[in-house]
């Protein structure tokens, strides 16, 4: 994207107890073109607000709200979305490793019909292990799934981990929404404007370690998307719901990523089962009325090296 005018970028960082990683994130970010850094700590118990408060002391440009109660991530984004001053927001979580020059990749892809601009994840977890091979293999669909789909400008979703989003798009978030990032994209989608992914723009995570995690967390964001369907009508563009409608566009992924592959179908067969699972408990949790917009961490998600 070029301009003749200086482009402001704000950041905002959603954060529950995580001062292990945050200021780590912060000096990182602060090497980046931005205006401003926005930390929204909810109900922390660790030390992620005196990180935050000694990064403030130092640099002007990051701002921190401090929640004493927990009130959910979507509480805590939007607070950041009446807060931000930038013509762009990064949304980026607390627990990750964003590669350099992330910011401005993102930003370049900011054409005046694009509205959302999403990045990729990338897991840490060492190959070996089932669980860690689950965790590596969904992402993987996941990451080739938004790409093909943002090539072909069918793109209704954007990872969580790291995304952009214009100003103006999106000024509020109903409160019990669960998947903020979902919400974004498809409501960008619905307004007309495009939704893409920068491949270039990456960020390390910690994929889930254990099956209990996996569950935990493939439930709560399986609600999301479920809420997503009832809220708009449509399935944000993931892989699990692209399935049934584009059967042979999904087993086309699936292949590719499998070729040249050792032992591939272990995890797939593990994975499947578990997501059966989770989709089970999620359509329960909305049968029932249990909500999921306050979730317990996945621990095993937070040993990032």
């Amino acid at each position: 994207m070029k301009s003749q005018n200086p482009v402001i970028i704000s950041v905002g960082i959603c954060a529950h107890n995580e001062g292990q990683n945050l200021g780590r994130l912060l000096d990182t970010l602060l090497e980046e073109p931005v205006s401003e850094i926005i930390v929204a700590a909810s109900g922390c118990l660790d030390d992620t607000e005196e990180i935050t408060r000694g990064v403030v002391a130092r640099d002007s440009r990051v701002r921190l709200i401090s929640e004493t109660v927990r009130k959910g991530k979507t509480y805590a984004f939007n607070q950041i979305l009446r807060e931000y001053a930038g013509s762009f927001l990064v949304s980026i979580p607390a627990d990750v490793v964003p590669s350099r020059g992330f910011v401005m990749k993102l930003i370049e892809r900011m054409t005046p019909d694009v509205a959302v601009v999403g990045g990729l994840p990338i897991p840490n977890n060492p190959a070996g292990r089932v669980i860690d091979d689950i965790s590596r293999l969904l992402w993987e669909l996941h990451n080739r799934t938004l790409e093909s789909l943002s090539a072909s400008n069918e793109l209704r979703h954007v990872s969580g981990e790291l995304f952009a989003l214009r100003r103006g798009v999106i000024d509020r978030i109903p409160a019990n929404t669960v998947n903020e990032d979902a919400f974004i994209a498809i409501a960008a989608k619905a307004a007309g404007y495009r939704v893409v992914v920068c491949p270039e723009a990456l960020v390390t995570i910690a994929g889930t370690r254990t099956i209990g995690d996996y569950v935990r967390q493939r439930r709560r964001v399986l609600y999301g998307h479920l809420q997503a369907k009832k809220e708009f009508g449509r399935f944000p563009s993931v892989i699990e719901f692209e399935f049934p409608a584009r059967p042979k566009f999904v087993w086309g992924l699936i292949r590719s990523l499998f070729r040249g592959r050792s032992r591939p179908f272990l995890p797939l067969f593990v994975g499947s089962l578990l997501e059966v699972i989770a989709f089970s408990l999620a359509v329960g949790d909305h049968l029932t009325g249990r909500t999921q917009y306050i979730w317990k961490q996945a621990i095993s998600t937070k040993r990032l090296e």
